[in-house]
């Protein structure tokens, strides 16, 4: 008789707890289509693709990556179109700064397979990126003309729904190539084709195309428009930027100086992230308080002070640990804030062992842990090696948590902001893995810091 291992019940309950966002519902199709293995790994592939492209817009790269890995894993196995995978792999990639890995991916993909209008456009996208790259203005040019010449081809392969954004890109090559007139031309062809449209890709297609006019008044309201309705998708609002900054560098090179960075930073404000660290409460018997269990309440001192920092901020993330104390009052203060906020949890622990923790901290910490974990968007293991001493795994996780909100703001084009629940006891000598070395460590890597010291409540 072979016995469960603890590997294989951890491993089960990640997969049940990865079934809570399946919408069983749509599962009653399975009565009409026979499922066989190739099936079975053709739904994930198309699982792995959602994944990738919801990672994508969220800034998610490495996620997104490895997300449209497994899904090409799958789609081999089951015959499953590759193309949209390979272009959120690519996409990726050079979102990420490896241009030329991507560039060198879809360049080995296309020798076996053939093009579609989604995968013209990406090569036209790395292109650009490469002509930007590009020091000897001659072979700028160039360049821009055969991501031109992509883009046309993607024209020809997409549907009357999908032309705008490859012609999109044809007036932009144009334009960046010094064919002005060309690229207002094509340019006003695309507005047309975009009237009535509302989303976040149509308000920004239409920006771009009144930027590449010189209409600057027209732009700035399209793009602001497209921050309105693009606010859950910072990976796309950040790559809108980065055309449109783009733009506004050749438009000043065309003389119109309005085109400034002031502008830019008008059309699309930084967004706020929050990065947290905060003190267990005090043991039963703790000789001097530090963070007392009635400084913990819901409703209490340290709750409302964290609050009034998230409301001045107005971030659109925080990252926090979740263990009871501080990095609890601060995700339940973020969540509370509403708004466009989302929770983001990076545990230092396996899950099992904060649980644990909570549990033998007593009161309602392990019910107030349940219900963070529930209203996180999502949670990152950052644990270290297990028999690392508790104070070596404290300072990786610091560093860990501390650095990946730094990739995160700079993904995102985000400003990084430090809030820390603290006494500041140990701020001449901060203590390995506290919270004193966690704001050492921001302080040091220039990150505004906000101090709620307890002892001050």
């Amino acid at each position: 008789m072979s016995t469960e291992t603890d590997e294989q019940a951890a491993f089960a309950c990640w997969l049940r707890d990865f079934t809570k966002c399946l919408d069983v519902s749509r599962f009653q199709r399975i009565w009409q289509v026979p499922v066989t293995a190739q099936g079975e790994q053709g739904f994930l592939a198309a699982c792995w693709e959602k994944v990738a492209e919801r990672a994508l817009s969220e800034g998610e790269y490495f996620l997104a990556f490895d997300s449209a890995e497994h899904g090409l894993t799958c789609a081999k196995v089951a015959n499953f179109p590759p193309h949209e995978l390979v272009r959120q792999k690519v996409t990726a990639l050079a979102r990420s700064g490896a241009l030329v890995s991507a560039k060198r991916e879809l360049e080995a993909f296309l020798v076996e397979h053939t093009a579609d209008a989604a995968l013209c456009s990406t090569m036209a996208r790395l292109l650009r990126d490469s002509a930007n790259g590009e020091r000897d203005l001659a072979a700028q040019r160039l360049i821009f003309h055969e991501a031109v010449g992509w883009a046309q081809r993607a024209q020809s392969l997409a549907d009357e729904a999908g032309w705008a954004y490859p012609a999109n890109q044809e007036a932009q090559f144009l334009f960046m190539a010094g064919d002005w007139e060309e690229a207002k031309a094509k340019a006003a062809s695309v507005i047309v084709n975009l009237v009535g449209k509302t989303d976040m890709w149509s308000e920004a297609g239409r920006a771009d195309m009144y930027l590449v006019q010189g209409d600057l008044a027209k732009a700035g309201d399209n793009y602001r428009a497209a921050l309105a309705v693009g606010g859950d998708a910072p990976g796309h609002l950040a790559a809108t930027r980065t055309v449109a900054a783009m733009l506004c560098k050749r438009l000043r090179e065309y003389g119109v100086e309005e085109a400034t960075e002031a502008r830019m930073n008008e059309w699309f404000p930084q967004p706020t992230i929050l990065v947290f660290a905060g003190h267990l409460p005090d043991a039963e018997g703790r000789e001097k308080a530090r963070l007392p269990e009635h400084l913990c309440r819901p409703d209490g001192p340290a709750v409302r002070a964290l609050r009034e920092i998230i409301e001045e901020l107005d971030p659109i993330e925080g990252i926090t640990a979740n263990a009871p104390g501080g990095d609890i009052l601060f995700a339940e203060a973020l969540l509370a804030h509403g708004g466009r906020s989302r929770l983001v949890l990076m545990d230092p622990f396996p899950r099992e062992r904060i649980v644990r923790v909570a549990k033998r901290t007593g009161g309602d910490w392990a019910a107030r842990l349940e219900r963070v974990f529930a209203g996180a968007l999502r949670c990152e293991a950052i644990a270290c090696a297990e028999d690392a001493n508790e104070a070596a795994q404290c300072e990786y996780a610091n560093r860990v948590m501390i650095g990946g909100a730094m990739l995160r703001a700079r993904t995102t084009n985000a400003k990084l902001r430090a809030v820390v629940l603290w006494d500041e006891a140990d701020a001449a000598a901060p203590k390995r893995g506290g919270t004193g070395e966690f704001a050492a460590i921001c302080r040091a890597a220039g990150i505004e810091l906000h101090i709620v010291n307890p002892r001050r409540l």
